[in-house]
């Protein structure tokens, strides 16, 4: 939605830390709503914004001031993530199978291993038990 400052910009410091700082510029802005009222709302502008410039403000449904869809890089790189995320929680679950197939492979070899020393123990150790 095309809206138009109807004040100038104003900056607004915010802090991360006190090293770390960034500026953000603020402006009230009107347009006209999806009924033809008008709407008004204080958001962010660019610095060089002046009194009575074009500004974009993205609006939902019912004319509330919502952020703006996501960038073609944030989307991308949101992608990378959510694939790095997959091919990771696979390898995990991979890594856990493994370790539950050797697991149970250990345990049924000592069972077998058990049983045929019951029977090859006495003859080998020349013992009864």
């Amino acid at each position: 939605m095309e809206a138009v400052a109807v004040a100038p910009p104003t900056a607004q410091v915010v802090g991360i830390t006190p090293d770390i700082q960034t500026t953000t510029h603020r402006a009230d802005v009107r347009w006209g709503g999806v009924d033809g009222t008008p709407q008004n709302a204080n958001v962010e502008v660019g610095r060089t914004t002046e009194m009575g410039g074009k500004v974009v403000v993205w609006v939902d449904d019912v004319d509330r001031v919502v952020a703006a869809p996501l960038t073609e890089g944030q989307l991308r790189a949101s992608e990378v993530a959510l694939i790095f995320w997959a091919i990771a929680m696979g390898e995990a679950l991979c890594a856990a199978l493994i370790a539950c197939v050797h697991r149970i492979a250990n345990v049924r070899a000592q069972g077998a291993w058990s049983r045929e020393w019951e029977i090859v123990g006495p003859k080998w150790t020349r013992q009864q038990y």
